[in-house]
């Protein structure tokens, strides 16, 4: 099996994982921010886990129409909407 490079990725393949690469990264601080914080604020560890698990959850639930839409009208504009609704 002849293992592959990145430079045999398509480039709109490239475009996504580029593009989505900030907004993953935002999350991923978010989500240590939330949880090293908050229990300074005073908030229980037992809330805090309920927080992140809902928003697990929210993603996975709200992951899987937003894949059936982006097989539906291009990855790229769905990406883009994503970022803009993760916003608020």
């Amino acid at each position: 099996m002849k293992m592959s490079s990145f430079a045999e990725v398509p480039s709109e393949v490239s475009s996504v994982v580029f593009g989505a690469s900030p907004l993953a990264a935002g999350l991923g601080f978010y989500e240590v921010a939330i949880a090293v914080f908050l229990p300074i604020e005073g908030v229980s560890i037992t809330n805090v886990g309920v927080i992140l698990t809902t928003f697990g959850l929210a993603a996975v639930v709200c992951s899987i129409p937003f894949s059936i839409l982006s097989d539906q009208h291009g990855r790229t504009l769905m990406m883009i909407i994503g970022a803009l609704l993760s916003i608020p």
